[in-house]
């Protein structure tokens, strides 16, 4: 096994596993420069079989918890799209005319920036969802998966490139680094927002705690997360392909944390989360949620 970030081949166990497909999925923790990755990698297959057509219908992103699908969300939320495209990514990127998201599951946040006037493309990797996205929008998206996308056809023609909760599901980050740096145009920014469960109060109290007792804790769900990143580790990992990087921190409020059936370790995360979250609206450290920016030099 070799670091995806620094190319590092010495690994920590990390006191956390999945058990899927009956196979067990270790988390490691690079000893050079502390990215967090999972031992085994799933497969091309694995991948295959973990997003099938059924990926969005399952009880996935806490929406178990509030009785609504992936596609009612996503509806119910196509004003915060709009005002984030608004908000966040057009005034850094002044004068943007086109962007591409990666994992652009449904289409809606595209849909939100052609509605602005911008051209618009993206990548999804379930067939359901691109078939979803024609039929909803009219947006023709490529299907497949990012790593074996060629971004040759589309070098230099985005001004911004987005891809919302991806990273944590890819097998190749620093590869895709460099096929978004292709496919942006001088200048550009490539936008993402990713989960950072390692960075909680909650975990840098419970981690010492499980490795000082020799245990490892089951996480719930299947591998979807082939990485856990930190400020740290995402940043180290831009830092290569961007000639400017910036990370924001925000931590989620307690009420929205999906509590996974309501186990005890849950239950506690939830209670700190009551402490984390203002912690870090104070701060800017300590969040679950990260916002990371890279521009293109240019």
């Amino acid at each position: 096994m070799v670091c995806n970030s620094c190319g590092g081949e010495k690994f920590t166990l990390e006191p956390f596993h999945y058990w899927w497909d009956e196979r067990r999925f270790d988390g490691v923790r690079c000893r050079a420069c502390e990215l967090v990755s999972l031992s085994p990698m799933p497969s091309d297959a694995d991948l295959a079989k973990l997003y099938d057509g059924d990926y969005f219908a399952r009880g996935l992103h806490g929406l178990d918890q509030l009785r609504q699908s992936y596609e009612q969300w996503a509806d119910a939320a196509m004003e915060v799209s709009r005002r984030f495209l608004l908000d966040e990514l057009l005034p850094r990127r002044p004068g943007a005319r086109s962007v591409f998201e990666i994992g652009a599951a449904m289409g809606h946040f595209l849909e939100s920036a052609r509605r602005e006037g911008l051209a618009v493309s993206g990548l999804e990797i379930s067939p359901a969802a691109v078939t979803r996205a024609r039929e909803k929008f009219g947006l023709e998206l490529a299907c497949g998966n990012i790593e074996a996308f060629d971004p040759g056809p589309w070098a230099g023609r985005w001004d911004l490139v987005y891809a919302g909760d991806l990273f944590e599901h890819l097998r190749d980050p620093a590869g895709v680094l460099g096929k978004v740096e292709t496919l942006l145009s001088p200048g550009g920014l490539f936008f993402i927002r990713i989960p950072s469960t390692l960075n909680l109060l909650s975990t840098r109290l419970a981690a010492p705690l499980l490795r000082a007792s020799g245990r490892s804790r089951r996480l719930p769900d299947p591998p979807y997360h082939l990485y856990e990143y930190t400020p740290a580790t995402i940043g180290r990992l831009f830092a290569r392909h961007f000639a400017r990087v910036e990370i924001r921190q925000e931590a989620m409020a307690p009420e929205r944390l999906n509590l996974k059936g309501g186990s005890p370790a849950y239950l506690a995360k939830r209670a700190l989360q009551v402490v984390n979250a203002p912690l870090t609206r104070l701060t800017g450290r300590w969040g679950d949620r990260l916002t990371v920016c890279g521009r293109k030099a240019g």
